[in-house]
């Protein structure tokens, strides 16, 4: 039987690779496993079709090991994060696939502490959740033991409200101009703003079922610039699916992705001091443009793997309260305990009002380089590790850019893609590099 959770939780096609009976066995596991007692749950989920089959599947798993599922309706992964420990919750369950198109879902596990698991714990649940799914182990635990299921809408309003708190003073007189990707944050961000005091223009704010991140959102940020020109709005913050990324756009209609905001970010704690050190935590994917702005404010990069989980774990291993990745998940441990994009666009955007400087002039302090990815939809991509092709393509890639530049290539932990990443002095190199690696693995793991 194969591995069930990945880089980010469970994740795949609703109804095909993550199926209610799955639902119900991996909550029902993590309730074995992560459970201390006769408590709740809290239950969140997007706009997807299929959240509200795998919710409850999900609810069911968990009334089913004698817990009560506290459903908070469709809300932001983060709030989720939050509302968990402020409860008193056992832990909490997100029904997401975040920045995957409609058909996916996932289920996304917070501890009691309002962190993701670490590896060693979601190894327990999937050792339990192994065992329920081949029939040795039980899903129910009895008759004397079944747990309720709860509305707990109201956990939408508790988290509104810690958003805007996060925020000191007013936003009044600031335009900005909101894409909700017809997610989680379609019903909280633009509320968020409008009671600070700015005007928000929302827009993919209408989620239908199927229309999550289509053309739209963080990963589709270029109608969020385009409408913040046309409108002469300040500023633009867009999320994705799940509202755990942030991607911003300047007045002049730039896209700004997450190096940008944690160059800006960084300056901003750093002068308030609140970073909790001399460095701010990134990936190999951050632009080596970030790590020159960095040291421009005598700060430093530390990198972790790829991944928020891992970005996180460095962060508190050094005391950092700031950290993130390019796609605009950026986690800032002095307000939460993950990537929060209402939170990011909320600190951005009163920075941008209190700071007496448009957004393009406070994102001047970095140089981007020339970057360029792809996502290869493959058939095999657990053989790209052994590939001896591939990986002789990549170092005579590398060789050709002499220390100017980078090039990675991994297999995505949630969908059947290989990411390749091209960094270089000039975009020529990047076209040619990203063409011709795109097209080998194409070709090498069809």
């Amino acid at each position: 039987m194969g591995r069930h959770f990945g880089t980010d939780g469970i994740r795949g096609v609703a109804g095909v690779d993550l199926t209610p009976q799955l639902a119900t066995a991996a909550a029902s596991a993590a309730a074995r496993v992560i459970g201390k007692g006769r408590g709740h749950v809290v239950v969140g989920a997007d706009t997807r079709i299929s959240s509200d089959m795998i919710s409850y599947a999900a609810a069911a798993g968990l009334a089913a090991q004698g817990l009560d599922a506290w459903m908070a309706g469709v809300i932001p992964t983060p709030a989720v994060a939050m509302l968990a420990p402020r409860t008193g919750a056992e832990f909490g369950i997100v029904v997401s696939a975040s920045h995957n198109p409609y058909e996916y879902n996932g289920i996304k596990l917070f501890g009691p502490d309002g962190y993701k698991l670490p590896d060693s714990s979601e190894d327990a649940v999937e050792a339990v959740l192994e065992g329920m799914l081949a029939g040795t182990e039980p899903i129910c635990a009895g008759r004397d033991r079944i747990g309720k299921v709860v509305d707990y809408s109201e956990g939408q309003a508790v988290y509104s409200d810690f958003a805007a708190s996060s925020v000191k003073g007013s936003l009044k007189g600031l335009k900005v101009v909101l894409d909700c990707a017809n997610g989680a944050a379609s019903y909280i961000a633009p509320g968020a703003f409008r009671r600070l005091g700015a005007e928000v223009v929302a827009i993919n704010d209408r989620p239908d079922g199927l229309n999550i991140n289509s053309r739209c959102g963080a990963t589709s940020p270029e109608g969020l610039a385009e409408a913040v020109k046309k409108l002469g709005c300040d500023v633009g913050f867009a999320f994705d699916g799940d509202a755990d990324r942030c991607i911003m756009a300047d007045e002049s209609g730039n896209v700004l992705d997450g190096d940008f905001e944690m160059a800006m970010l960084a300056r901003h704690m750093k002068e308030e001091g609140r970073l909790g050190g001399d460095a701010v935590v990134a990936t190999p994917y951050s632009n080596l443009g970030f790590a020159e702005a960095l040291e421009k404010l005598g700060l430093r990069q530390l990198t972790a793997g790829n991944g928020d989980r891992y970005v996180l774990e460095m962060m508190r291993q050094q005391g950092l309260n700031l950290g993130g990745e390019q796609s605009g998940h950026i986690l800032m441990l002095d307000l939460s305990t993950t990537g929060d994009g209402l939170l990011t666009a909320l600190r951005l955007a009163a920075m941008v009002r209190s700071g007496g400087r448009r957004a393009s002039e406070m994102a001047s302090l970095m140089r981007k380089y020339p970057q360029g990815q792809r996502a290869v939809k493959v058939a095999h991509k657990d053989r790209l590790s052994g590939n001896a092709a591939i990986a002789e393509a990549i170092r005579e890639a590398e060789l050709g850019l002499m220390g100017k530049g980078r090039v990675f290539v991994r297999a995505s932990g949630t969908e059947p893609v290989v990411r390749i990443m091209v960094e270089a002095a000039d975009g020529r190199s990047v076209d040619a590099i990203l063409e011709r690696l795109a097209e080998l693995v194409g070709e090498q793991l069809s």
